[in-house]
């Protein structure tokens, strides 16, 4: 053992010790205490390069002076070298030029080749005025304001930047291009202040608006940039057909759409009577039959459209075993579109009506009169709305006619 662990040279014997005791001087302890140098030695590090370093070695806060600038990635780098490394000329700006020297808030990555400025991924660049060709590619940031109210076709062809997030500070529009500037859903989009668009080169001065983020949270949806409509602007059922997008869609508006296009109605609540009278027999009941009661007027949208007729009737018969006819007539033709039976009076004065509907193409866009009358059988006084002419339920019992026009 020459050396005791924590590099303290130990050694075997004392000669002086040996001589006091007069102990004979010892080959074995010669070669014993010489075996201990040469081993010690042999550990100790050699300045001409000979020591192959097996361990690491604790420096203890102290320095290796005077070192040689590195050559290859396994050997120390001086402090000075790398300082004149990062202060001379292979650092690359956010503008991808040289510059000669690291400043106070710069960001350094190394590529494997030099030196990157990457402190534009950290803050807001030089804003850009809207244009025809806004060269976002030219911006000095990744994150940049676009102002003024220019419509833009295209975002330029530099290629500083090819990745680029951009703030709209107020309302312009951008034009869709299915090769130069591709945008969410295929369509323009009218910017408002807040907006923030992400966009992506394709190559050379082709780029695709990847996200876009509306200021008011709203989502784009079809070709509706809801957060850049009028309210007050709403759309009628053509205009969603058409897929007009200035236009803003109620929810009434949608269920035109995709369903009911028009609704009229017609209410009554006074106390009518007739006794005109209306065979009950196999024959088609006719205009001059009966007693008209109530009426409704609807301007078709379509002449495809489809005409739902719902008749709600409150009726009385005056007299025993005595039929009410209701028929229903269109434009005062002769002849009716639809009869009901509604019910025979097996006793005097027993109520009679009921809910009927009849359905048919409306075959023009021209205002058309929907009329219903009613008559007993044989001679007889029939009550619309009441009983023996007079009035029930203090006129909250009524009847009505109704007209729902429904896309084909």
């Amino acid at each position: 053992m020459s050396y005791n662990g924590s590099g303290v040279f130990v050694r075997l014997y004392n000669w002086v010790t040996d001589a006091a005791a007069v102990t004979p001087i010892s080959s074995t302890k010669m070669d014993a205490e010489f075996d201990g140098v040469a081993t010690g030695l042999t550990n100790c590090v050699t300045k001409d390069g000979q020591t192959t370093i097996t361990a690491n070695l604790p420096m203890s806060g102290f320095k290796h002076t005077g070192v040689a600038n590195a050559s290859a990635s396994n050997e120390y780098a001086a402090f000075g070298q790398i300082a004149t490394s990062i202060a001379a000329t292979n650092i690359t700006d956010l503008n991808d030029a040289t510059i000669t020297s690291a400043a106070a808030g710069d960001f350094l990555t190394h590529n494997g080749t030099v030196w990157v400025n990457k402190k534009h991924l950290y803050r807001k660049g030089t804003s850009i005025a809207s244009a025809t060709t806004t060269d976002i590619g030219a911006a000095d940031s990744d994150f940049i304001d676009v102002t003024g109210t220019t419509t833009i076709t295209g975002l330029g062809s530099t290629a500083t930047r090819n990745h680029v997030w951009v703030n709209f500070t107020g309302a312009l529009t951008l034009t869709h291009n299915g090769t130069s500037l591709i945008l969410p859903t295929a369509a323009n989009i009218t910017t408002a202040n807040g907006d923030v668009a992400e966009f992506v080169r394709i190559s050379g001065g082709n780029w695709k608006c990847v996200n876009y983020t509306l200021a008011s949270g709203a989502p784009i949806t079809g070709s509706v940039i809801f957060a850049s409509i009028n309210p007050s602007n709403v759309a009628t059922s053509a205009d969603i057909i058409a897929g007009t997008s200035s236009k803003f869609v109620t929810a009434a508006g949608l269920v035109s759409h995709l369903g009911a296009v028009s609704f009229v109605k017609s209410q009554y609540t006074d106390v009518n009577s007739g006794s005109t009278t209306t065979p009950y027999d196999d024959s088609i009941p006719q205009v001059g039959e009966g007693n008209e009661f109530m009426s409704v007027t609807i301007t078709p949208k379509s002449s495809t459209s489809v005409l739902v007729i719902d008749i709600c009737v409150a009726a009385y018969a005056a007299s025993t075993n005595n039929n009410i006819t209701g028929a229903l007539f269109r434009d005062g033709a002769s002849d009716a579109i639809a009869a009901w039976d509604m019910t025979e009076a097996t006793t005097s004065l027993s109520p009679s009506g009921g809910m009927f509907r009849h359905i048919l193409t409306a075959g023009s866009t021209s205002a058309t009169t929907f009329t219903f009358r009613m008559g007993v059988g044989t001679a007889g006084t029939v009550t619309f709305n009441g009983r023996a002419g007079s009035r029930l339920y203090g006129g909250v019992a009524g009847s009505s006619i109704s007209v729902t026009e429904y896309k084909s």
